[in-house]
């Protein structure tokens, strides 16, 4: 993750450049939606025609797990406001 000062890892660990154009502190937050998701996605076995409820699609780990589930080729119902439907039906929904 990245919220703390200091980390230590293992050699062989994920490192990645932060984006430049960005503050150390919203890099930090880069990777929590779609870590987030990808973890809840592994826990529950997600594949192919799975059928999955995403209850608030356009928020941070809704938006990546909408984007996850359909790489997966499952298929994804979401929530979200008016204001954020085609968004998220771009994402991947279906619903």
């Amino acid at each position: 993750g990245g919220h703390a000062q200091y980390c230590r890892m293992d050699s062989d660990g994920l490192v990645v450049k932060r984006p430049l154009s960005l503050p150390v502190e919203q890099s930090a937050a880069l990777c929590f939606g779609g870590m987030t998701a990808l973890d809840f996605m592994d826990r529950a076995r997600i594949g192919p025609q799975t059928r999955v409820l995403v209850i608030g699609g356009s928020g941070t780990v809704g938006s990546a797990f909408v984007q996850l589930c359909a790489q997966r080729k499952a298929v994804v119902t979401a929530t979200t406001s008016t204001a954020n439907m085609q968004r998220v039906k771009n994402l991947g929904a279906h619903a």
